[in-house]
């Protein structure tokens, strides 16, 4: 898909000063987004689940025929109802309806080169970051900082798996003081410095610069996701594999679809003979006998 993400940039996307917490009994009543009760099809309902969740704020599912509760766009879950899930919305915020983005995409998206036609020259990747990047600051976390004491012994684990970072010479004790962000609130500094024999802490003062919007980036996203749903469930076409932007299917899509504008397909590859076993874990070759090879996140 050209521009996947970019493309739902220029549509209507929330907006405004004021943001209403209210309670919703439909979903069509509210823009923005909206705290639910999630009930999926069975298997035999939807060959394709589609609609996502995190486990253990991690991992990405889509799972048949369980239960949740969540955040999502009122584009998810309009999208989910109309592929057999059930929603019970709760509550959700509600936000005024506008177009911020759309002159700064339309803008920048007529100069950027086709990647296909100039071998993926410097120009097409500067303005598909250009494009991209915009979107994706939006949906930065914006932490000031955290920060806490643990046993010695346990450092080890915390600073590999949860990306802390040591404070080091800072504690003659079996503890350690270890922070994750940029800074360290100045309060703990006072109290870390009235111990004896302890360094002077350098606080780095620097401005993170603009703040994320998170109602812009969820709803980017969804409308991003939804952009590529409709070519999943096509008849007589059904899908093989798909990824973020792109599918492979049996049969070329109708040439309605395909096109060098905002949200087209374009395509590219035939394929003579290929393995998908699984997600980013797959082989093909196409009809120029030139081999792809998709594994454990190495992409050849």
């Amino acid at each position: 898909m050209n521009t996947q993400y970019p493309t739902p940039m220029t549509g209507e996307l929330p907006v405004g000063n004021e943001v209403k917490l209210m309670t919703v009994k439909s979903i069509d009543s509210c823009f923005g987004i909206i705290f639910a009760d999630i009930i999926t099809p069975t298997i035999e309902e939807l060959r394709l689940p589609i609609f996502p969740r995190r486990v253990d704020n991690s991992t990405l599912d889509l799972p048949h025929n369980t239960k949740w509760t969540g955040w999502y766009s009122t584009l998810d879950l309009q999208n989910a109802m109309q592929n057999k899930y059930k929603v019970f919305p709760k509550v959700g915020f509600h936000f005024e309806k506008g177009t911020p983005l759309s002159k700064y995409v339309y803008l920048i998206f007529p100069r950027k080169p086709d990647p296909v036609e100039t071998a993926y020259s410097v120009n097409a990747t500067i303005y598909k970051l250009i494009l991209i990047t915009l979107y994706g600051r939006l949906g930065f976390t914006y932490v000031l900082y955290k920060a806490k004491i643990v046993n010695n012994k346990d450092i080890g684990d915390q600073i590999l798996f949860n990306h802390w970072k040591l404070i080091p010479g800072y504690s003659i004790t079996d503890y350690s003081l270890i922070k994750t962000g940029p800074y360290i609130d100045a309060k703990l500094i006072e109290i870390i410095k009235d111990t004896n024999d302890i360094p002077e802490i350098k606080i780095d003062k620097r401005k993170r610069g603009s703040l994320s919007s998170l109602p812009l980036a969820v709803h980017i996203t969804a409308t991003a996701r939804y952009g590529i749903y409709k070519f999943k469930f096509i008849p007589n076409n059904p899908l093989i594999y798909t990824d973020t932007d792109y599918v492979i299917l049996p049969k070329i899509l109708d040439s309605n679809y395909i096109g060098k504008e905002l949200g087209d397909m374009k395509l590219e590859n035939k394929i003579s003979k290929g393995i998908f076993i699984a997600k980013k874990l797959y082989a093909y070759k196409n009809t120029n006998n030139d081999v792809k090879i998709a594994s454990a996140g190495i992409n050849n």
